[in-house]
């Protein structure tokens, strides 16, 4: 018995994932992730993604392209297929008015969609989760610049 062997994925069900992180009152990171297995995916970088270091000639907003490595799209599929979906279309928000939202779509190969929006970006602790990679993801070496600001 392989005690090192992890949970079988199934990545045929999953043929899409976008997720999107919007603006805060302050230097919130702004940016768009259009995830695709085997495939290109982009990452299109807004605002304030690299405000936590003085930004050089590679480090600049604007849309990124990458064929991300087998490993990377294990993680994330490991990520989503955490979060229950409960309904189609799911809300959570925060009493305050200056948190960023988040937003992730998920297609399947149904031609089905799950959708949720997470004012204040304070759902489940499985979105926490996801939500935490995404904001590292950007810097993998993976992504080439293709168009800037």
């Amino acid at each position: 018995e392989n005690q090192n062997s992890t949970p079988e994925i199934n990545t045929n069900e999953i043929t899409k994932i976008e997720f999107s992180r919007g603006a805060c009152f302050g230097f919130c990171p702004i940016y768009t992730y259009t995830i695709v297995p085997n495939a290109e995916s982009t990452f299109l970088a807004k605002a304030f993604n690299f405000s936590q270091k003085r930004p050089t000639g590679d480090e600049i907003e604007g849309e990124y392209k990458a064929k991300l490595d087998p490993q990377t799209w294990t993680e994330i599929l490991s990520l989503v297929n955490e979060i229950e979906f409960t309904t189609d279309s799911m809300y959570y928000r925060k009493p305050m008015t200056d948190m960023p939202s988040a937003d992730l779509t998920v297609w399947y190969a149904s031609g089905k969609n799950k959708y949720i929006h997470d004012y204040g970006m304070s759902g489940t602790e499985q979105l926490k989760n996801l939500y935490h990679y995404f904001d590292k993801l950007k810097n993998k070496k993976e992504w080439g610049i293709v168009i800037t600001k």
